[in-house]
């Protein structure tokens, strides 16, 4: 230190907090992850990183609360300055119409969510059966991509018409909601599953089945459009 000529040294800075906070976020599910967890969880917390603006050169310090409740599944804690209203500024336009083939997409993508609640989360037998679908009858032209993947009978879960018609209804304010200025929020998550709770639904109430797809999907949604504007970021450049 003294060669190079410098005058002090921050001890401070050989701490390696980076990598204790992002392992720490990994396990957060799972002590012992598995390969394919592991690789799951990274790629949320990079989102996060992606989702927020870091304000200062301390990873202490650089909203490790935010990638610490984008894994969190439990209530959210808004920031009381975000509002709805805010949300409501950043895109008018009405929602376009899915086409035939979204329609089989967020089929598909509901059917996960579900899945993911029915193996995960404690709700009673009659949730259960309210949110999948169940009968030996065809789901509807929306599963024909559900269908094409179900390579073996039941390996795929199928969302009931309540459970997709709710998440239907998500996907039609998300797009009307997204774009840059939603990215730039302080708490884009915790906005829209507000104004995702407002919405009316068919589902059973004793086991918070609507909060619990509100949270999933809005969770998967952002990362997917977050890697779209990725996408197209590096397209343009």
């Amino acid at each position: 230190m003294l060669t190079q000529g410098h005058r002090f040294v921050l001890t401070s800075r050989f701490t390696q907090d980076c990598f204790e906070n992002t392992f720490s976020c990994v396990r957060s599910k799972n002590p012992v992850p598995t390969p394919v967890e592991f690789h799951h969880a990274l790629r949320i917390i990079a989102v996060g990183q992606f989702l927020t603006t870091i304000s200062s050169g301390r990873y202490q310090e650089d909203h490790s609360s935010f990638l610490a409740d984008f894994l969190d599944t439990g209530e959210p804690k808004i920031t009381p300055s975000v509002r709805v209203e805010q949300l409501m500024a950043v895109n008018r336009a009405a929602a376009p119409d899915l086409t035939k083939t979204e329609k089989c997409i967020l089929f598909h993508l509901a059917g996960y969510i579900v899945h993911k609640i029915i193996k995960f989360a404690s709700i009673c037998e009659k949730c259960k059966i309210a949110t999948e679908h169940h009968d030996e009858s065809p789901s509807g032209d929306n599963s024909l991509l559900v269908d094409l993947k179900d390579f073996k009978a039941g390996a795929l879960c199928r969302p009931s018409q309540e459970a997709f018609d709710f998440i239907h209804q998500i996907e039609e304010l998300f797009r009307t909601k997204t774009g840059s200025s939603l990215m730039q929020l302080p708490n884009a998550v915790g906005v829209l599953e507000k104004k995702a709770q407002a919405l009316s639904s068919r589902l059973p109430s004793c086991c918070g089945v609507q909060q619990k797809l509100v949270k999933r999907f809005i969770r998967l949604r952002l990362r997917i459009e977050a890697k779209q504007i990725k996408n197209d970021r590096k397209n343009y450049n």
